[in-house]
């Protein structure tokens, strides 16, 4: 990647008038806008096909292990799953960069760096593995008096964490060779055979047969990623010109990108759980209950929509290229995601006590008031997300970090300090602050340091569906009205809603409507 001097962007003063104005920059990429839109659903499609196969493996072990069992397995992946962090130094999502950048430099430069970023991963998942399993066998009451009984549970959970790191690494190798739809669709592959072999392991086995079918389905997924990467990319997973502290040597970089998300994947964790103690400490676990409720459906829409964010733009953005083709491809995705983001966000607020209803219980009804604001700043996180992408892309992984641990910090303090006065409101006033500063910060580096200045150009759209999220959630979250009428009513403001952002989304036609006629009439 060329990385730019301060004060330069790359762009001639042509190409910076070209983006400067809302008008311009629709005429020029409304067509791309409308493609990646597909590829947005496309790929949010597959993604609550993943959550549905998730939630249908979690049903399974309800019914089957009982609230016990449920805790049991909630503690042990809780203790597997922070081994399976540490075991990773972030090498899986780092990938994504480098090998992004390799695969638009040469078929020999992607080959190299997927077997060092393989062969690097597989050793210290190895290494932390092989850590765990040996206190824990040494020092079993590491695990508390809880677990000690279940100490081969354990050690069966922790021999799956190197496939485990391997499938997140394989993920992003095929997101990085530009084949968006197969890696998405792993992600649903995992959930299908997780359900299956997991689910159908505790149903003749329990505990034992639910990790050993975990433990046999990711080798599986393994061995059929790499198979599939051999197929279709030509990629073997040994080359004996590879020599891995030589390559770990050439990308320097790649060492201390790795580690800059390694910090920032404990102080997010960190953020949210000081979030959940104010609550805890200032209104019991009734009021954290409410908050989990109520943090619930902004963490649905955030699962959903980052998938198309880490398979699709960040690998775009990491592709070598001039920097005013990555703003532009910036800018048609943030529009495109925003619209996307809308059309979901907005039932969501306007019927809070239904979905708490559907995915809790009506006993949750008291967390339905603070559900938009939640929804609302995820919502912000996910359009500052673009142009976090647009800073790594550019190479700016110190500002990247920086922003981030500010957010955190944010999210930490303001949640200390607002929840004793506004209780779970506090909390999503914070998430609110969060995504604010992050946009903010994000959009005014981009342009001191680059002249891009995507604020301009991205226009009203984001303003406006942010805007309609934010009215109809709190005017719906607040009315005490629920009469089948005002039903009725909301539903109608949604098939509006809807209907106005057509004419944002077009191609070289005219707007989406008129397009789609002519294509229609074409046929």
């Amino acid at each position: 990647m060329v990385m730019m001097p301060p004060g330069r962007s790359g762009l001639s003063p042509e190409s910076q008038s070209a983006f400067v104005t809302e008008e311009k920059t629709r005429q020029e990429s409304g067509i791309n806008t409308f493609s990646i839109l597909q590829t947005i659903l496309t790929i949010g499609a597959i993604q609550v096909a993943t959550m549905a196969f998730n939630l249908l493996r979690s049903k399974i072990v309800a019914v089957t292990a009982g609230p016990g069992g449920v805790g049991v397995i909630s503690v042990i992946d809780q203790v597997v799953g922070l081994i399976a962090l540490i075991s990773t130094f972030s090498l899986p999502f780092a990938s994504v960069k480098f090998l992004s950048a390799a695969h638009s430099e040469s078929r020999e430069a992607f080959t190299k760096g997927y077997i060092t970023f393989l062969r690097a991963l597989f050793l210290i998942s190895l290494l932390g593995t092989g850590v765990g399993i040996a206190l824990i066998w040494g020092w079993p009451s590491i695990l508390g008096k809880e677990l000690v009984e279940y100490k081969e549970v354990v050690i069966l959970a922790l021999l799956a964490i190197p496939a485990t790191n391997l499938i997140g690494l394989l993920t992003n190798v095929i997101a990085a060779a530009q084949r968006v739809r197969a890696s998405a669709l792993l992600g649903l592959l995992t959930a299908i055979l997780l359900a299956i072999v997991s689910g159908g392991g505790i149903l003749i086995a329990g505990l034992h047969g639910y990790y050993t079918g975990n433990l046999a389905a990711t080798f599986a997924l393994v061995a059929g990623s790499m198979w599939y990467l051999f197929r279709r990319e030509g990629l073997r997973i040994h080359d004996r010109q590879v020599k891995l502290f030589q390559e770990v040597r050439r990308y320097p970089q790649a060492l201390s990108f790795a580690g800059a998300l390694y910090i920032i994947s404990f102080t997010t964790p960190l953020a949210y759980l000081v979030a959940r103690y104010a609550v805890l400490r200032a209104g019991g676990f009734i009021e954290s209950g409410l908050l989990q409720a109520a943090l619930g459906l902004g963490l649905a829409l955030k699962t959903v929509m980052r998938s198309s964010n880490a398979l699709f733009l960040t690998p775009t953005m990491n592709r070598k290229g001039e920097n005013r083709e990555k703003f532009q491809r910036a800018v048609e995705f943030l529009r495109a995601l925003s619209v996307v983001i809308g059309i979901i966000a907005l039932p969501m607020v306007l019927f809070p006590n239904w979905w708490l209803s559907l995915l809790y219980s009506p006993k949750f009804a008291a967390a339905a008031p603070y559900v938009y604001l939640f929804v609302l700043s995820e919502a912000i996180q996910l359009l500052a997300g673009v142009n976090q992408a647009l800073v790594i892309g550019l190479d700016h992984i110190a500002i990247h970090v920086k922003v981030c641990l500010l957010g955190d910090l944010g999210i930490m303090a303001f949640s200390w300090w607002l929840v004793p006065y506004y209780g779970i409101g506090g909390v999503a006033m914070a998430f609110l602050f969060n995504g604010l500063l992050i946009f903010t910060l994000t959009t005014w580096y981009l342009w001191s340091n680059h002249r891009i200045a995507i604020h301009k150009s991205i226009g009203w759209l984001p303003l406006y569906i942010l805007a309609v999220i934010g009215v109809g959630g709190a005017i719906s979250s607040w009315s005490e009205v629920n009469t089948p009428g005002f039903f009725i009513l909301k539903v109608c403001l949604w098939i509006l809603f809807i209907l106005s952002l057509f004419k944002f989304i077009g191609g070289k036609k005219g707007p989406l409507l008129q397009s789609l006629g002519q294509a229609f009439n074409h046929k």
